[in-house]
């Protein structure tokens, strides 16, 4: 292999008058020029807030708009993209995040089966492909592929992380602060890792550390962004003159206090490639069925969420039996005269308006928290960006799951919890009101109003699907959103459950007392 230092190794990625902005429109770089080379590590420093991560961003095609004024970005074999016209496009590097941004709830052999599955090349055409994965292999020599990553080391989910990069078809492997928390020999060995990647899969490497001691002796590069000029600074590989020139900078007075945000979600989805080896959609269909499992068994099937459904419903058929009629005026009296229509109205109630407004209730309350709850720590830990980076369509996967599920649920526990509340009211009526009683008199009158030897389709059933539908729309919209917004620290997890709770109730009362005024004539 070539002498990446060597002007001779080829370009994997240049870099044509950039000008990198905040979000405010201010200058962080002007007109400014990239190359990267087949197995080159460059490594980026500067100041905290000078931009570094925000470059990492551009190139990973994670950029929001007005990132970037001007710039082109081309490679050997795809045509020059427009960075501030088109970001989205510019997926010219994987990024592997400060925090990893592992998929927890999949297995680290479905990390890398996810990626593979999705990374828009023909395995047998792409070169370098055979490379990449024998080093993806080579990365998890040891490790348990059948368990999550969070119940790995750190270090341990730093080789899945580096393992699941490198199985993407990108040209550039990009690294933010890929040594952060680690001690000196592991950020010794993890520089050796990195390096031996680059050179055996002969992707350019990007890295911007502050920690640069453990990089400094693999770097073709050592790029310096600087504040005040807005260039970026070719400096020698030397620690005491990148230190020298970082203090230099700081005594000028332009760094910024904080490093740069945390990186907001982008707000679409780059096009998938067409060319596979396997058709698209068979592969879209096993990965939305594996995400569709998880958040059916959570939200819907686990023991909790059927206990605390059904304890909800046994609650509605007892209260409803019991009180009514217990509390009913002259009972004694009345009892054989109206029993029967009570009975009936007693059915048509539970199956038209409580159990459907209870079921929405609890399930806001439930799936709301859970949802926003998975959502924020996705969005924290760097998940969303990561499976948009590597190519997997969250808005699928994740979007589409939680609604297809919610949904479902609202409409087959409404079902269900009918069942169970209309049992709880008969045996409340036959064994604990009226044990004299033919057990024939709740089962003829309470589904009266519902069902006749002429209609075996429930009355009202079509209101109850309307309700229910929308119900699980409502609810699946206001989590998503709440789960998605951007969160900084813990805090805005939480503030983001509470809102998607709040928000989910209030939008499933307003759903259903506007179809109730609509179904019943208001």
């Amino acid at each position: 292999m070539l002498d990446p230092a060597s002007p001779a190794a080829p370009p994997v990625l240049r870099v044509a008058d950039l000008t990198l902005c905040t979000p405010d429109g201010r200058p962080l770089l002007e007109r400014v020029a990239l190359t990267l080379r087949a197995g080159e590590i460059v490594v980026l420093t500067g100041p905290s807030g000078c931009g570094k991560s925000t470059l990492l961003r551009v190139l990973a095609g994670l950029g929001r708009p007005g990132d970037v004024a001007a710039g082109t970005a081309v490679t050997p074999t795809g045509a020059p993209v427009d960075l501030a016209a088109a970001p989205e496009t510019a997926r010219f590097g994987a990024l592997v995040f400060q925090s990893l941004g592992l998929f927890e709830d999949l297995t680290v052999a479905e990390n890398l089966a996810i990626v593979a599955d999705h990374d828009g090349s023909d395995k047998t055409a792409t070169p370098g492909s055979g490379e990449s994965a024998a080093v993806a292999e080579a990365l998890l020599a040891g490790l348990p592929r059948d368990r999550s990553p969070r119940l790995l080391s750190g270090g341990q989910q730093q080789r899945v992380a580096i393992a699941r990069t490198v199985l993407s078809d990108r040209p550039v492997l990009l690294f933010d602060e890929p040594n952060a928390g680690l001690d000196a020999a592991a950020g010794r060995d993890l520089a050796g890792l990195i390096a031996r990647v680059a050179r055996e899969t002969g992707r350019g490497v990007l890295i911007v550390a502050h920690h640069l001691e453990p990089f400094l002796p693999y770097a073709g590069q050592v790029l310096f962004m600087d504040p005040a000029s807005r260039m970026l600074e070719s400096l020698p590989a030397d620690r005491a003159v990148i230190e020298a020139r970082l203090l230099a900078a700081a005594a000028v007075g332009r760094a910024a206090t904080t490093e740069d945000p945390p990186p907001m979600p982008t707000p679409s989805l780059s096009e998938e490639s067409p060319e596979r080896p396997q058709d698209p959609r068979s592969v879209r269909r096993r990965w939305l069925w594996r995400y569709l499992r998880n958040y059916l068994w959570s939200l819907a099937l686990c023991p909790a969420a059927l206990a605390y459904m059904g304890l909800a419903a046994l609650l509605v058929g007892f209260v409803t039996t019991w009180f009514t009629i217990q509390t009913m005026p002259y009972r004694t009296v009345l009892s054989p005269l109206i029993l029967n229509d009570l009975l009936s109205a007693m059915g048509a109630l539970q199956f038209r308006v409580m159990v459907p407004l209870l079921t929405a209730i609890l399930l806001a309350s439930r799936a709301g928290a859970i949802v926003a709850a998975d959502m924020g720590h996705r969005v924290h830990a760097s998940q969303i960006l990561a499976m948009r980076n590597l190519g997997v369509p969250d808005r699928l996967y994740l979007r589409g799951a939680i609604t297809i599920t919610v949904v479902a649920a609202a409409l087959g526990f409404s079902v269900v919890l009918f069942g169970l509340s209309a049992l709880t009211s008969e045996r409340t009526f036959n064994m604990l009101l009226y044990p004299d009683e033919s057990i024939s008199r709740w089962w003829e009158h309470f589904f009266a109003q519902l069902v006749d030897e002429d209609r075996w389709i429930p009355r009202g059933l079509g209101w109850l699907l309307l309700k229910m539908t929308l119900s699980g729309l409502v609810i699946a919209g206001a989590s998503l959103r709440a789960g998605l917004s951007p969160k900084q620290t813990g805090l805005d997890i939480n503030d983001g459950i509470s809102t998607a709770v709040t928000t989910a109730l209030g939008g499933v009362l307003i759903v259903h007392a506007l179809v109730a005024m609509v179904e019943f004539g208001l």
